[in-house]
């Protein structure tokens, strides 16, 4: 065998290994910030309400998902009317909220609603039409950064709230 070939055949199958040892290449803005320094580090933090979703047509060579989301209210920011979140495979919305994000895994660990795809740095967030969310839309990577809000008194929601200072709101 050509030794030119065996070492391009030993360094194409080393680069198939190491690409699935690395959970991502550069991870998405807020990947691994915790409740806090999610708030903290946020330029944006709104409640919205998703509005539509759009799968595209099986035969579409890469396959997005776009949700708009429309802004409730903002608590931090500017006010931008609406959001659009595109994913590059269908996805099924979690209805998970911890109990109204009063269960203690959500707190005690850097926990969301959302779980991380292999090899991606991104939340799998999703969302169901006409369901509300806390959005930090330029911390995505963060695992708490799309939570869906079923009630006005839910402790993420409250919790947020009370850690802005007024002048931020």
């Amino acid at each position: 065998m050509n030794p030119y070939k065996y070492i391009l055949q030993i360094l194409f199958l080393s680069f198939l290994f190491v690409k699935g040892a690395i959970a991502c290449y550069v991870p998405y803005p807020g990947h691994g910030l915790d409740g806090d320094e999610l708030i903290k580090n946020a330029n944006t933090i709104v409640l919205v309400v998703a509005e539509a979703t759009k799968a595209p047509p099986k035969s579409s060579a890469v396959q997005l998902q776009h949700t708009t989301l429309r802004t409730l209210e903002v608590l931090k920011g500017e006010l931008k009317s609406a959001y659009s979140f595109s994913a590059y495979y269908e996805l099924v919305p979690s209805d998970n909220d911890f109990n109204g994000h009063t269960a203690k895994e959500f707190w005690e660990k850097n926990e969301g609603r959302s779980q991380t795809l292999s090899n991606d740095c991104l939340p799998d967030h999703s969302f169901r039409t006409g369901a509300t969310y806390l959005y930090f839309p330029d911390k995505l990577g963060a695992m708490k950064s799309a939570e869906l809000i079923r009630k006005p008194d839910d402790q993420w929601l409250s919790y947020v709230r009370s850690k802005l200072k007024p002048e931020s709101r």
